[in-house]
């Protein structure tokens, strides 16, 4: 298995039972942090610490990343790591559960509150969309906002298959300045330095990604919801979270004007005062 580095490991890093790797910060109420990619792990805990004074936060690797184990499967991937979401509430007893998931982890996030409804007690959906239509949209805004060397590494990422982790490390950490409004040297080592994963299983995910659609479901979702995006996301931008907002009931739309793909790296104390404030009360 190849794995691209995290750097230090986290504190209190445990497994669970079905081996996902774990870890537990704060007090409060519980809310399980559904990492972003696929390649990504839980590695952005330190974004999230101003959060954890209101939330009890539950982070974990999804299998295939970080130090969890297990294989992601060719067929239904995203189903999969819902349902390893569901096992690790039931098996750490927390249940019904703040879920909180971003880009990518938001996809996972949707597929827990539909598949497993009574584990959900509210969630939280930051910069994500609801279903593959944002991928040639990103496409196009890449075009238009990219640098010439961002844009070819854009393109590595986006037509080559990536058999070497530390390859795709040096790609993702060209094409990152994109992510930000505002990009520092310290945010993008933050985001790349939590990259942890096994190749097939990045790969594995993407494929699915062309056959994710949950839009004709969305208003199936029971569980109080709010959808965060920053203004400058280029891939999956506010149009996406507006749908979402749209299609789940009395969802609450939260729109961060001085923020890209990254509204709690960028803007983490607004982000945590109304994400804390909203998984304590539901509104």
């Amino acid at each position: 298995m190849t794995r691209a580095s995290a750097g230090k490991a986290a504190p209190e890093r445990r497994l669970s039972p079905s081996g996902l790797s774990y870890e537990i910060h704060g007090s409060g109420p519980a809310c399980l942090v559904l990492h972003g990619g696929p390649g990504m792990s839980c590695g952005l805990w330190p974004a999230l610490r101003e959060l954890s004074a209101s939330a009890r936060l539950v982070l974990y690797d999804h299998r295939g990343h970080g130090r969890s184990t297990g294989t992601v499967p060719r067929e239904t991937p995203l189903e999969v790591l819902a349902d390893d979401a569901a096992r690790l509430i039931r098996e750490l007893r927390l249940g019904p559960v703040g879920i909180l998931g971003h880009s990518n982890g938001g996809f996972i996030g949707l597929h827990l509150a539909l598949r497993h409804p009574r584990l959900v007690a509210n969630l939280v959906l930051v910069d994500t969309a609801a279903s593959a239509k944002f991928r040639p949209v990103s496409r196009e805004t890449a075009r238009r906002r990219a640098t010439p060397a961002i844009l070819r590494a854009l393109r590595s990422l986006w037509d080559k298959p990536i058999a070497d982790a530390a390859a795709f490390r040096r790609l993702w950490r060209t094409v990152q300045p994109l992510y930000f409004h505002r990009p520092t040297p310290e945010r993008i080592d933050l985001v790349t330095d939590s990259l942890r994963f096994d190749v097939e299983a990045r790969s594995r995910i993407l494929r699915a990604f062309d056959r994710y659609d949950l839009r004709p479901e969305l208003s199936r979702i029971g569980a109080p919801t709010m959808v965060v995006v920053g203004r400058h996301d280029w891939i999956t931008p506010p149009p996406f979270a507006e749908e979402l907002a749209l299609a789940i009931a009395d969802a609450r739309l939260e729109v961060f004007e001085r923020s890209g793909h990254y509204p709690f790296v960028e803007e983490p104390r607004r982000f945590a005062r109304l994400v804390g404030e909203f998984l304590v009360t539901g509104r």
